[in-house]
């Protein structure tokens, strides 16, 4: 594809806070007594991983020519991302659940079934964790077609992006009476595509203030977009995915990290660079990795954070390093 491939080292680790969000959410989920601090901030981590997905696709695929060359690397690029930890989790979950059921009392897995096996397959829905990926699936669809649009006029892509994300920004109080929260989720989507608009149009300036401003609206944006923070700053509820303000931290964290130089240069350290890039197995490893611990240790309290960040990280590891990275290369080479 051609085209620049500009990289914000910034989203790195951004990425990786926010896997490392859900992590500690669910495991605080299992305290006797949570943390008001960790309540919610399972949400938050998906929110932010939505707004980037936008913004990523936006800034990486939106002005190149969407000529079949370039939606074919496109195509190829999220399968190489996306399949092969899923299918491998997914098929792992199955064959556990359907022919070694005596191994459940000392590991976890998800609940995929004979029952609901093809629902994973076609990215329908997903049991626990898993449920987001169908949603990131229907993304790369959603985002293709408004490239096309793109393709033609750049203006109707940009009046596309609006008139959708404000349908489904002024219904987000409301109940869908389909029972489907897809709208909601595509709000944080469109919300990335935008900021990616905004970036290439006003590339950022190298300011000090600026920079500490933006790089405190970082901290404090994710800080706000917890739930059970929010409330006891302001006593009152977030409303999480069906409220705007949620919508609206978000996005600010997201677009703060891409212009603050200071967030540059903090989350772009090596050490958070390394967090975004095992976020995906830190994500949907984790919760294995929880209630694995549980089962066979008896921890409980505090004490089960520090296993599950070390048993988490290690295992995340070993994925990126021996799954992930290898099954990328391996699909990204069949376009060279």
């Amino acid at each position: 594809m051609q085209g620049a491939r500009p990289h914000i080292a910034a989203l790195d680790g951004l990425r990786g806070i926010a896997a490392w969000l859900v992590v500690l959410s669910h495991t605080n989920n299992l305290l006797p007594q949570p943390l008001l601090v960790l309540s919610g901030a399972g949400a938050a981590g998906v929110m932010i991983f939505f707004v980037l997905s936008g913004f990523l696709m936006g800034l990486l695929y939106a002005s190149v020519p969407p000529e079949r060359p370039a939606i074919a690397d496109f195509v190829v690029a999220r399968i190489a991302r996306v399949f092969p930890l899923y299918f491998a989790v997914v098929l792992f979950s199955f064959v556990v659940n359907e022919k070694f059921p005596f191994l459940m009392p000392y590991v976890h897995v998800y609940n995929v079934t004979i029952k609901n096996i093809w629902e994973h397959v076609f990215f329908i829905r997903g049991q626990s964790v898993l449920w987001t990926i169908p949603v990131e699936v229907t993304f790369y669809s959603l985002f293709v077609l408004l490239w096309l649009v793109r393709g033609r006029s750049r203006a109707a892509y940009l009046m596309s992006i609006a008139a959708l994300w404000l349908a489904v920004v002024a219904t987000m109080y409301k109940p869908l009476p389909w029972g489907n929260d897809l709208p909601r989720y595509v709000a944080f989507f469109f919300s990335g595509l935008v900021i990616a608009e905004v970036y290439r149009a006003a590339p950022p300036e190298d300011d000090g203030v600026a920079s500490v401003f933006g790089a405190t609206l970082v901290v404090a944006g994710i800080i706000l977009l917890i739930p059970g923070n929010y409330r006891a700053l302001f006593g009152t509820g977030l409303g999480s995915w069906s409220g705007q303000a949620s919508l609206l931290m978000a996005t600010t964290v997201c677009a703060a990290a891409c212009y603050s130089s200071l967030a540059q240069k903090v989350l772009g350290a090596r050490l958070l660079s390394l967090q975004g890039d095992i976020s995906y197995s830190v994500y949907l490893l984790h919760p294995l990795v929880l209630h694995a611990i549980r089962k066979n240790t008896g921890l409980d309290g505090l004490a089960l954070f520090p296993a599950v960040i070390v048993g988490t990280l290690v295992i995340a590891l070993a994925s990126y390093h021996f799954i992930e990275r290898p099954c990328r290369s391996a699909i990204r080479s069949l376009r060279k």
